[in-house]
């Protein structure tokens, strides 16, 4: 899912990133990824929700992955594995909740910009 070069790449440029967020300045899409192992934790959920309708996908999810470390999303179908990545990626937007990366939050901050920090998703049948 989210790979340790990833995340301790988001993590090194996490000035890049509050700046993006205020929306000041471009990220430099050409500076080369250097590994890091100064944060704990790279991508960080907490309190994590979102419903479709009256449908609850997701409640109080928590997730912490750090530097080097590899997580899997497993459960039957409908379990709301596909939301929680598509929170994570920028594609949907949680109800509640707080999402960092590096400690920077980015609850709210448009997939294409995402991308462009390196956080993006794929789907399983390309």
């Amino acid at each position: 899912m989210i790979g340790a070069s990833l995340g301790a790449a988001a993590y090194e440029r996490a000035p890049e990133i509050s700046a993006l967020l205020a929306g000041a300045g471009r990220v430099d899409e050409t500076r080369a990824v250097r590994l890091s192992a100064k944060a704990d934790a790279i991508l960080t959920l907490s309190g994590i929700g979102i419903s479709f309708g009256g449908v609850k996908a997701l409640s109080d999810v928590d997730l912490e992955v750090e530097v080097g470390e590899i997580r899997a999303v497993i459960g039957p179908n409908g379990a709301g594995k596909s939301s929680l990545i598509n929170i994570i990626s920028g594609l949907y937007h949680a109800d509640r909740g707080r999402i960092a990366i590096g400690g920077q939050s980015f609850s709210r901050v448009p997939a294409s910009r995402l991308a462009r920090l390196g956080v993006a998703r794929t789907f399983q049948n390309l």
